[in-house]
């Protein structure tokens, strides 16, 4: 048994599972996963399903993280078309285990699907507030983003309809990011290497696979 599988049984009892620590190939298990990660298609993971329908995801060794399947992402016409494949075909992704990465080891809540997710959210108002009002500032357009990550500490990671990342901080250390020009201070920077959803999607999966 891994190491992040142990540590998962141990906070959640079994008989709250419905299948445990099956190993399939990440192939089988994420038939319809974009071709760019087909890298993994043979790589090994351990599922476990939960009576409420999640599943929990590990690497076999040290990672893992639970996921929701879903498909209503088809109601909300804010996200590009790539993103809505790559939604529909991995779906919610919570509570990440194990993660090293700086940029994933904060995250809350991965690809979601909500209504809520679209734009900022709580923070428009906030947002406005540096902008004098204004929605639209360089090239970021508050009202064509949704947002695909969460952090624990509030930060939100957004994605817009031409797939562009960057993460909006409203109380980030910008050590790790990049400021971009013309853009009020704790508010959106860009992450070093990750400038698009395919470079978010590849640095996630990357991590997960490390051992």
């Amino acid at each position: 048994m891994d190491k992040i599988y142990e540590d998962f049984i141990k906070t959640f009892h079994r008989e709250n599972l419905m299948i445990e620590n099956q190993t399939q190939t990440f192939m089988d298990f994420f038939p319809n996963i974009s071709k760019d990660s087909s890298t993994y298609n043979e790589n090994e993971i351990s599922i476990t399903k939960l009576k409420n329908g999640k599943f929990f995801i590990s690497n076999g060794a040290s990672k893992g993280f639970f996921l929701e399947r879903n498909t209503d992402i088809e109601i909300i016409s804010a996200v590009s078309e790539e993103y809505r494949k790559l939604q529909k075909s991995v779906g919610k992704v919570t509570d990440l285990f194990g993660f090293t990465n700086r940029y994933f080891e904060n995250i809350i809540e991965l690809f979601p699907n909500d209504k809520d997710s679209i734009g900022l959210g709580d923070f428009t108002a906030e947002f406005l507030g540096r902008t004098n009002n204004e929605r639209i500032i360089g090239e970021i357009n508050i009202d064509n983003l949704f947002t695909i990550a969460y952090e624990a500490n509030g930060n939100r990671i957004v994605l817009n309809k031409n797939n562009c990342i960057y993460i909006y901080g409203h109380d980030l250390a910008t050590h790790h990011y990049q400021k971009i020009n013309g853009i009020p201070d704790n508010t959106f920077y860009t992450i070093p290497q990750i400038n698009s959803l395919n470079d978010f999607v590849e640095a996630f999966w990357k991590d997960f696979f490390t051992k």
